[in-house]
């Protein structure tokens, strides 16, 4: 590897411990940094890889969508089925998102045509279809989907999984006026979210999940547990801004430099590239 190479693999580790410190936008500067000097195929598809998630947790779907068609250019250009994989789900939820539907669940298709290393990557596949088909009102296909996604998150253990199929469950019963029904998804959301909570020091998912139940409390007529929901939402989100400075000594301890395999380097939406660095790059 010459010296060009090497900078910009340690940019892309200097990213990712950047990015555990809360410093989003650095840590995008150096993937970005790193894809210019980049020349091994590889390497770039896995930048790309954490430029569209970053972009995702950020709401930036339209940058999200360029890194996925970046990425599905080399993957066909390997041909390769595992990098084809990581690319078309990109593509299909940067779609989703971008409330492109139909493209959406063409891409999942082409996901699940090609054979994933993890099988949790179809968990997201079928979730993404799901939220598609809710996206134009398809409930039967939506309800179709999500209940393939939540046998493998079941199946897998994936608590990130189980709180983003459940929550969507949850909609589609409150968009279904079966407030009951759609209020125990977000009660299931809630419980997978408080278990997630264990081992994750992120709160996101517990004040996501604190204010959907609101909304459900809301449609039921129960407006003292919905504004109860909101404040302990509230309380969460202050929490997490007061403990932002200690998570950020815990990540560091937990960054080992040049060790890009372990599981705590990968924050959510992060899981599928450690697959493929392990299996595609080393």
């Amino acid at each position: 590897m010459n010296m060009g190479q090497a900078l910009a693999k340690r940019e892309l580790q200097d990213g990712i411990r950047l990015y555990h410190q809360q410093n989003h936008e650095a840590a995008i500067r150096k993937w970005r940094r790193a894809l210019h000097r980049m020349t091994n195929r590889s390497h770039r598809f896995l930048t790309l890889g954490y430029l569209a998630a970053a972009h995702c947790e950020f709401g930036r779907y339209r940058d999200m969508l360029a890194y996925a068609v970046m990425q599905i250019e080399i993957a066909n250009e390997a041909e390769n089925p595992v990098m084809r994989v990581e690319a078309y789900l990109n593509l299909a939820r940067s779609n989703e998102r971008l409330c492109e539907y139909h493209k959406a669940v063409s891409y999942s298709r082409h996901c699940l045509q090609n054979k994933p290393r993890d099988i949790r990557t179809y968990g997201y596949v079928y979730l993404t279809q799901g939220n598609a088909y809710f996206g134009f009102s398809n409930f039967t296909k939506s309800l179709e989907m999500l209940e393939y996604a939540v046998r493998i998150a079941k199946k897998c253990k994936d608590l990130e999984l189980e709180i983003q199929i459940y929550t969507t469950l949850g909609h589609v019963f409150l968009q279904l006026k079966d407030y009951d029904k759609g209020l125990k998804f977000h009660l299931k959301a809630m419980e997978s979210a408080k278990s997630l909570a264990e081992t994750e020091p992120s709160t996101k998912y517990q004040r996501l999940t604190f204010l959907n139940l609101g909304i459900a409390y809301q449609k039921l007529g129960r407006p003292a547990q919905a504004l109860e929901c909101s404040e302990v939402s509230e309380d969460v989100d202050a929490l997490d801004s007061r403990t932002k400075s200690s998570q950020v000594i815990t990540n560091t301890g937990v960054y080992v430099e040049g060790d890009l395999n372990s599981r705590s380097l990968f924050l959510s939406g992060f899981w599928i590239l450690e697959i493929f660095w392990i299996y595609v790059v080393l």
